[in-house]
């Protein structure tokens, strides 16, 4: 009976080890391996911050064909660099390169559509090596006669362009708003870049949840962090001031 017993309790000792790696093994795997599906549809990274910025205005008639803003303080490696610019540019003109001190690459994602030669224009730089001193400089082909503004801005916590969109038109005495027009977004905690041209003297006003980085003369640059995928565009407030005037606006989107 002894030795019975011993059996029986080496037998239910052996069942309840069995469960037990089953549920700690098989079961909690399982979990991890669903959560791993969700990497190409959301981003889990809520943590998008504005860093700084650096501005450059030239004026009228300051015939130059290089223009540079620089950070007051260091940029961190890692960083994206968003660089948003007007051009009121001589005929035939055009952007030769985006440069800056740190060696990084810098790719156009939109630019907005052509008006009286003047353009407005968002490149980037994703991951960028940083430093101290950290200058970004625009190179034209042709030496400027007209405007040049230029706002360079640091974030964390973003690595990739998603969605793009551009718009123009004239206003009417019925509309107060310009818009890039909409795009789709694809990952929650994006940020939205957005720029905008107006015909008229400082008319142009931030839009409605947006953030103001920088406004010059006839430019604005806005930006968003929206945290959700969906439909979404830069837009931007034009009063009285301007509505016999055309517009150009354009938007990007990073996670």
């Amino acid at each position: 009976m002894t030795r019975l017993c011993l059996a029986l309790t080496l037998v239910c000792s052996l069942v309840l080890a069995s469960c037990s790696g089953l549920q700690d093994g098989g079961f909690n795997s399982g979990s991890n391996g669903g959560n791993g599906s969700n990497g190409g549809g959301t981003n889990t990274n809520s943590s998008i911050k504005f860093v700084q910025a650096a501005n450059f205005t030239a004026q009228a008639n300051n015939s130059a064909s290089s223009y540079t803003a620089t950070f007051t303080n260091s940029v961190t490696a890692g960083d994206l660099i968003v660089l948003a610019f007007w051009w009121n540019s001589p005929q035939g003109a055009g952007v030769i390169s985006v440069t800056d001190t740190g060696g990084n690459s810098y790719q156009q994602a939109v630019a907005t559509p052509a008006n009286n030669n003047q353009n407005a224009w968002i490149y980037y730089s994703a991951q960028v090596a940083g430093g101290n001193n950290f200058s970004v400089t625009v190179d034209v082909s042709m030496l400027n006669t007209g405007q040049f503004s230029m706002a360079a801005l640091e974030y964390s916590g973003l690595t990739t362009l998603d969605a793009t969109s551009s718009g123009s038109g004239n206003m009417t005495s019925n509309s107060t708003t310009s818009s890039s027009g909409s795009a789709p977004t694809h990952y929650a905690n994006e940020l939205v870049v957005g720029v905008s041209l107006s015909g008229a003297l400082n008319t142009t006003m931030v839009g409605s949840g947006f953030t103001s980085r920088f406004s010059s003369s006839y430019f604005m640059v806005e930006d968003e962090t929206v945290s959700a995928a969906g439909s979404y565009d830069a837009e931007f407030f034009l009063p009285t001031g301007c509505q016999s005037c055309t517009w150009q606006a354009g938007m990007a989107t990073f996670h």
